[in-house]
This record gives structure tokens, C-alpha cells and sequence, in this order.
């Protein structure tokens, strides 16, 4: 019985060598799993750690709008702090589960600290050039206009009645509001 086996091994395509339709057909299947899992794995980090991010991005914005001096405080910058602090506590704590979280979350601050800082350089730069800075928040730092101020809301720079430093009218004593439906 097992000549034969031997026989028929030697005479199809299945010998020592080859593999099977049906083996072929089962390797396939378990590769395409494997590589589904793997997807579906990267996709839950991806949300996950896109999570993280806008969770961090939006608190540290929402500080930046809120208090007086923004994001730094006492020439300590909150982003670049937190940013430190989670990636410390992320290092610390290796072996623990939040330890991809604080890495994510110190990484996202680091992005934001990254940003403001490198912003603001370049609208500095612009700015001692004679140019006007392309970005809203960098038109309303360079003095052109506020952002909480009214002049900003009155039309900023290019507002023929704006006057440079802040003030709208400074010359007049004349409600700002009622200054710029007149320059409509």
C-alpha cells in the first residue's frame, strides 16, 4: 500500500516538491487573514492615536485662546512642557499599557509646540522683511491687526480707517463700530 502511495506521489504534481491545489487554495486564505488582522489592527492604532492627537491639539488650543498670554506662560511654553512631561512619564512607565498613550499624547503637544514656535519665527522673519505674514493669527501678531481686539473685527490691515497699533479712530473719540459702517 505504501509503494503505491510512492507510486502515485512520483507520477502527479504533488510530489515531495510541489504543493497541492487544495494546500495552494489554504495558504492563500490563511495569508489573506493574517494580512486582514494586521490592517485591522493598524486601523485601530491609527484611530486611536489620531484620537490622542486631537484630544491634546484641541486642549492645548483651547489654553491658547483662553488665557491671557496664550500657550506660554511665565516664558514657559505649556505645549513644550506637557509635551516633555508626557514623554517622560510614557519612558517611565515602559512596562505599563498608558505608555504608548503618554508617548502619543507628549508627541502631539511636541507637534503643537513645534508649530507655534516655528510659526511665529517665520512671521518674524516676514515681518522684519516688510511682508505681511500669510496666516491670520500672524497678521494679528505683527500689529496689522487683533484678533480680540476690534480692529480685527472692523476689517484689520486693510481697512483704510485702521491705525497701526490697535487702536480704531484713535485719533476720535467716535464709537469704532459706528466708524467702520461708515467706511462700508
Amino acid at each position: 500500500m505504501s509503494s503505491d502511495l510512492a507510486v502515485l506521489a512520483q507520477r502527479s504534481d504533488t510530489g515531495p516538491g510541489a504543493k497541492s491545489m487544495l494546500r495552494k487554495f489554504y495558504e492563500k486564505v490563511t495569508a489573506t487573514t493574517a494580512s486582514a488582522k494586521t490592517h485591522a489592527l493598524a486601523t485601530g492604532h491609527a484611530v486611536r492615536q489620531g484620537g490622542e492627537a486631537l484630544v491634546v491639539g484641541g486642549a492645548l488650543g483651547a489654553l491658547h485662546a483662553e488665557l491671557a498670554t496664550g500657550l506660554d506662560v511665565k516664558k514657559v511654553p505649556i505645549d513644550a512642557a506637557v509635551a516633555a512631561g508626557a514623554m517622560v512619564a510614557g519612558i517611565a512607565f515602559a512596562n505599563e499599557d498608558v505608555s504608548k498613550d503618554l508617548l502619543n499624547a507628549g508627541s502631539a503637544a511636541a507637534a503643537v509646540y513645534a508649530f507655534r514656535k516655528s510659526h511665529d519665527w517665520m512671521a518674524q522673519k516676514k515681518l522684519s522683511q516688510g511682508q505681511i505674514p500669510g496666516s491670520t493669527a500672524a497678521k494679528a501678531s505683527s500689529g496689522k491687526a487683533t484678533m480680540k481686539g476690534e480692529s480685527w473685527a472692523n476689517g484689520g490691515y486693510n481697512n483704510p480707517g485702521y491705525v497701526a497699533g490697535g487702536a480704531f479712530g484713535a485719533d476720535t473719540d467716535e464709537d469704532p463700530i459706528i466708524q467702520a459702517a461708515r467706511l462700508l
